[in-house]
């Protein structure tokens, strides 16, 4: 930066800024050193609920003061922060952001928490009170949902035996969401279809499966089973009980009666988290969801389902939806999980050792009893055997004492 022209005065140096005459002592003068302020990145995406840095630096080592501006989407700018880098516990802060915001001495800031309506530019506005006015740097701010709330609805008012189906998310911010269609297909492959929200198929036996994503999260929804019309088939439910050790593999098998030939899909659920956990076309294909990839096996000639290295937290009741055109039958196995044998070898290790030691301490207790009682019995003898009495005269007394068979008589003159 350079400083306007100036006029000499008397022990004064004027200098005109942004059309100001300012008058310093001469000697005394300020230096306006040119200034670079630059953000590390002028674009940044973070995902609803996260905490938001926008990082910004600069040159110049005098700069006094910072100001952060928001431009949303729709809508105003207005100021959100302002404070001196030299002190940055000392800030004025916007009382709806009061609790949502930290400041840097470089400038920077950070934003937790962040929701839909932070979407926007933000601006760093850097006071110089120079001659070319304040530096500014752009950061703008683009929220993205976790789509932790997806799944697949059908809309079936078509005519025909057409349907709709629709990804659907109860987040608001599903503009910039892309989706992506799948069916499980034979050939134990998953067929992919068009990247839009809703899709028009025939009624068919089949497995749908919605993929969503933005530029920071991908989530698949529960395999949606698509039935036609065919045979019905009794509702039936019956509930069995399987046990295994932690760390070994549980495995469900189908014990009601039904024959393969009967059902055409197999949907199982873990009833504690309300999660889906694996489906298959009955002699087709077969698909694990996301949170049990590498973790569970299902058997596609059967429905038979297999759950790796089973843990405490896998315990509780799993669902099995059996289904034969647009009748189902359920079953219920309950999986107890115990503690391992190791586990099982070192808590009666433990036990075992505990009981030694209070054996050991009970018999030092009886040693103690049994010394004390002796050593008092001594005392009573002994005192038993040393008897005496006296006798007054007028001459004097005379002392007798009984030690064991021995009699031994003094005399003491008054």
């Amino acid at each position: 930066m350079h400083a306007g022209p100036a006029r000499d005065f008397p022990g004064l140096l004027a200098v005109r800024i942004s059309g100001v005459l300012w008058f310093v002592f001469v000697g005394i003068s300020p230096v306006f050193a040119d200034i670079d302020v630059y953000a590390q990145s002028v674009n940044i995406s973070v995902l609803i609920g996260h905490d938001a840095l926008f990082s910004v630096n600069y040159t110049n080592s005098t700069i006094p003061r910072v100001r952060w501006e928001f431009q949303p989407i729709k809508g105003k700018p207005f100021e959100i922060t302002s404070f001196n880098v030299s002190d940055t516990t000392n800030i004025e802060v916007l009382q709806s952001y009061k609790h949502r915001l930290s400041v840097y001495s470089n400038g920077s800031m950070t934003l937790r928490n962040v929701s839909e309506a932070d979407n926007g530019t933000y601006t760093a506005i850097f006071v110089t009170y120079g001659p070319d006015g304040n530096e500014n740097v752009d950061v703008k701010l683009q929220i993205f949902d976790t789509l932790t709330s997806f799944f697949i609805e059908m809309d079936s008012t078509l005519s025909g035996s057409t349907v709709t189906l629709t990804c659907k998310t109860n987040s608001s911010l599903v503009s910039y969401v892309s989706y992506y269609w799948s069916s499980l297909c034979i050939e134990d492959r998953v067929c992919g279809s068009s990247n839009l929200r809703s899709i028009s198929v025939n009624v068919t036996r089949r497995f749908f499966i919605c993929t969503a994503s933005n530029p920071l999260n991908t989530k698949h929804s529960d395999a949606f089973l698509l039935e036609s019309n065919c045979t019905e088939m009794v509702n039936e439910k019956s509930k069995q009980v399987v046990t295994v050790l932690q760390g070994n593999s549980a495995k469900f098998h189908l014990k009601g009666n039904i024959s393969t030939g009967e059902m055409f899909a197999v949907e199982w659920t873990f009833q504690k988290s309300q999660c889906q956990v694996a489906v298959a076309m009955i002699n087709d294909s077969d698909w694990v969801a996301d949170g049990y990839k590498g973790r569970a096996k299902i058997n596609k000639n059967n429905g038979s389902m297999t759950l790796l290295e089973a843990q405490q937290s896998n315990a509780g009741n799993y669902s099995a939806y059996v289904s034969s055109c647009d009748k189902r039958w359920q079953e219920v196995i309950e999986l107890q999980v115990n503690a391992s044998t190791s586990y099982t070898k070192a808590l009666i290790g433990g036990l075992v050792g505990g009981v030694i030691v209070l054996l050991l301490l009970l018999l030092v207790l009886i040693g103690c009893i049994y010394y004390h009682r002796q050593k008092k019995g001594e005392n009573e003898l002994t005192n038993s055997n040393l008897e005496s009495s006296s006798e007054i005269h007028d001459f004097g007394v005379v002392k007798t004492e009984h030690e064991g068979s021995v009699k031994i008589r003094t005399l003491t003159f008054v």
